[in-house]
């Protein structure tokens, strides 16, 4: 059992509070200053990606980019519009389903979970999505969709194609849709715990690979359910490896394994060790702080992880830019209005 799970007045959580800078291991008196702690630096992490996007959120809106794009909707079909405003009512279906069982899990532990703080954490990741176009195009959005101006330009270095075209969909592609995270690291939990059952001795790496597979395997089923319906595209994809190449509802085959390798599978193996060993590593340390505080810190180091590993996936995503191909001639000029 973990120290989150122990109750107020047992030896060791009685043992962590006897100094508020330190705190005092059960088995071998070392100290250890709250400062130093995993949940401590995880949280200063995730303080520093909250201040970041702030700050460039700022400059987005002082600048004049809280508004819509709704350039080349004209010519989109009864049929196309009614896929792309379902899809946003279903996201917020879902969203609403998958917020339920969260609190629902952290009311049956009495704590933020890992899971808890991963989720809200994803919420925070919402910001990096215009890194999938910081050189090239990776992924366009529907303008038909309720969306806002990109705030691409006012993040550093970035300098993607055509920003005055650039969106971001806030329901159905980008903003609250980052909530969708959380179900890309459920995918690979459930097939690596699944495994680990089944195949007691599988160490981590094994656990881990399991997790890839499952996870890509996952993300191309969904991407084959969300992208026909139009809310978003991949145009600049590598040819080879995708399907079916020069199609604009083409889905790169990269995208689902580079999402597991950096993100899906190894919270996913964070995830189910904490099951074994009773705490999430990002995590420990956390019963150092009253419970307000724990709340505030456990919430603060998931917003770190998560988006260390997203920033991974948005940089590898990046690297692929360089063998991708030309945007497909039958890009729907909603998601595309400028002219190849």
């Amino acid at each position: 059992m973990g120290l989150d799970n122990l109750p107020d007045n047992s030896p060791q959580t009685v043992l962590g509070r006897l100094d508020s800078q330190t705190v005092v291991s059960a088995t071998g008196g070392r100290r250890q200053r709250w400062w130093t702690t995993p949940v401590s630096l995880w949280a200063l992490v995730g303080l520093v990606f909250i201040a970041f996007q702030i700050w460039v959120y700022a400059r987005w809106i002082a600048d004049g980019g809280l508004h819509s794009i709704t350039t080349g909707t004209d010519h989109v079909s009864a049929a196309r519009a009614t896929l792309i405003v379902g899809w946003q009512v279903l996201m917020v279906i879902a969203l609403v389903i998958v917020t339920t069982l969260v609190i629902r899990d952290c009311r049956r532990h009495h704590t933020i979970t890992a899971v808890a703080a991963l989720y809200a954490g994803s919420f925070a990741t919402a910001w990096q999505d215009p890194l999938f176009n910081y050189r090239e195009l990776v992924m366009v959005q529907s303008h038909y969709a309720v969306n806002l101006f990109t705030w691409g330009p006012y993040i550093p270095g970035w300098h993607g194609p055509h920003p005055e075209q650039q969106v971001e969909a806030m329901i159905s592609g980008g903003g609250l849709a980052y909530f969708v995270l959380i179900i890309w690291i459920w995918i690979p939990l459930t097939a690596i715990t699944f495994a680990a059952r089944r195949y007691p001795h599988l160490g981590r790496i094994r656990l881990y690979l399991c997790g890839v597979a499952a996870g890509t395997l996952g993300d191309y089923i969904l991407e084959w359910i969300w992208l026909p319906t139009g809310s978003y595209a991949s145009p600049a994809a590598i040819p080879v490896l995708t399907f079916p190449a020069g199609e604009w509802y083409q889905v790169p085959l990269t995208f689902g394994l580079i999402i597991s390798i950096t993100l899906s599978a190894p919270l996913a193996v964070m995830i189910h060790t904490m099951r074994q060993n009773g705490e999430f590593s990002a995590l420990h340390g956390s019963t150092m702080f009253p419970d307000k505080t724990r709340t505030w810190m456990r919430l603060l180091a998931g917003t770190g992880v998560i988006n260390i590993a997203c920033l991974a996936f948005m940089i590898a995503t990046n690297l692929l830019t360089y063998f991708g191909g030309p945007i497909p001639s039958s890009m729907p000029s909603h998601l595309w209005p400028v002219p190849n």
